[in-house]
Parts: C-alpha cells; structure tokens; sequence
C-alpha cells in the first residue's frame, strides 16, 4: 500500500504513523528536522575526536580505514590499532541496529526505537563532562557503537534515502537531484535536491562548530591566551627559532604568532613556554 502525497512524492507506509485525530503524519525519526539534528551532531563529534581523541574518526569510517591503511604501511602498530578499535565497534553498533528492526527486541523492551534514542542522546551528551586525561579509546569506541548503531536505524526522509554520518553519498544525490532540476526541467526534484542540500549543509555546519567549541573548551580549560589555534607548524618554527638565536647569538625568547602560542597536549591547548605573544 502506497500513499500519494500533494506534492507528487510516494510514501512508503512503514514510515508514518497515525495520530490521534485520524491525520497521518511522517514519523519523527523520518523527517527533514531529525536528519539535520542527527546529522550535525555526527559531524561535531568527529570534528571533536579528530582533534583531540588522537585523531580518529568516530563516525567516519571511511577516513579510520585510509590512516589504518596509511599506519599499516609505516609499521606504526599502535596508530594502526587506534583506527581499528571505532571500526569494530562500528560494525557491532550495525549488527544491533538489525536486531532492533528484526521485532525481536520488541518482546523485551516496549517502543525500542524511542529507548534507543534516548540512551544515545544521555550518553553522548555525558561525554562533554569526562576528564581529558581519559583514555582516547575509552571515548571514542562508544561513540562509533553509537554511530553504527543511528546509521542502522535513521538513514531516511521520508521516501529519500540519506546518510547521517557522512556526506559522499548526499552530495552525490544534491547533485543528482539539481541536474534532473535544472537542466531536466522536473519540478518533483526540487524537494530532494533541497532536502539533501539541508542536510550536507548541516555536516558542514556541525563540523565547524565542533572545530570552534573544541578549540574553544580546550584553551579554557588550560589557561591558554585567548585567540590561541591549534598549528601543525609548531615544531618547524621552533626549529626555525633556535636556528635563528644560534646563528645571532641572542638569547631572548622567541617572539611567535598567534597561531603559535598553544600546543596540544593530553587533549588540552596550553600556552609554549618561553613564546612570547606578539
């Protein structure tokens, strides 16, 4: 059984559910709201444990299997192992999420779908308060379980098919979607090509804002100067300092910029002893 919707748009009805009133409405977990709430909470959390959970991805898995594969080559076993961990726990997270929609958790637990988010939801929301000396594992295997187990779960709007962890696939469709638009002239495209632009919109948004409020909690956190970024350059222009004070003879402390002033460390920014703020 299919439903036609005003908009021209079929609907599966396993994706909605009646109200009380008789009206049938798309069931919370399928609309456009919940993918770009999902969707940018993924990207914040990888932009979170990308920066200071030892440079992993929690979600995207993608990524982990290109640094494991790039480690592995290296002979860097331990790094190798890192990305290993969040894979593994990715996949488990999946099996689960199958098991949830086989019925048989039904049996045991009343509305599953809606327990199931709302242990994510207190979960990820308690990983904002663990201490940064914890181990990065620790913190970054839950949250790919969980990953495994939303990307099982929630990976549609309606009738479109998206995915909350990732965005390959919705650019590719973004852009499916606007060339049958704009160029075929269909105007039933016009929804998915705004519905998956939303949601890569989203991504990107999420993980800015994971970048900034990371930074951010970080160099509260330590102490740092405020304005302070993190600089993969940091050891070159120490080198370079030291090569200039050898070389002049002088001893004052080297003046840097502000892009220099903090280093990681132990998932915190502290500010460069003896670096001078210009």
């Amino acid at each position: 059984m299919r439903i036609e919707w005003d908009t021209s748009i079929e609907m599966d009805v396993s994706s909605i559910v009646p109200v009380r009133n008789g009206a049938i409405v798309i069931y919370t977990p399928y609309t456009l709201r919940f993918a770009v709430l999902l969707t940018l909470a993924n990207s914040f959390l990888d932009a979170y444990t990308y920066l200071v959970r030892g440079g992993v991805f929690a979600n995207l898995q993608t990524g982990n299997v290109i640094f494991f594969a790039i480690h592995l080559s290296e002979r860097h076993w331990g790094d190798s192992l890192s990305r290993l961990w969040p894979m593994f726990a990715f996949i488990a997270g999946v099996v689960l999420s199958s098991h949830i929609k086989s019925g048989r958790v039904d049996k045991v637990v009343a509305q599953p779908l809606r327990w199931t988010m709302a242990t994510q939801a207190a979960v990820l929301a308690g990983f904002g308060f663990l201490p940064a000396t914890l181990s990065h594992s620790l913190v970054v295997v839950p949250i790919s379980f969980l990953g495994g187990v939303q990307i099982g779960l929630f990976r549609s709007i309606g009738d479109l098919a998206y995915m909350p962890l990732a965005t390959t696939g919705n650019l590719m469709r973004v852009v499916e979607a606007g060339y049958d638009f704009f160029v075929e002239k269909n105007s039933s495209s016009r929804r998915a090509f705004m519905v998956y632009a939303g949601v890569i919109g989203a991504f990107a948004v999420g993980a800015i804002a994971g970048a900034f409020t990371t930074r951010a909690w970080g160099c509260m956190r330590s102490g740092c100067p405020r304005g302070c970024w993190p600089s993969r350059s940091f050891s070159s222009s120490s080198t370079n300092a030291k090569a200039r004070r050898r070389n002049s003879g002088r001893t004052a402390a080297p003046r840097c910029a502000s892009s220099n002033r903090c280093r990681r460390n132990h998932c915190s920014w502290i500010p460069v002893h003896g670096c001078l703020p210009e």
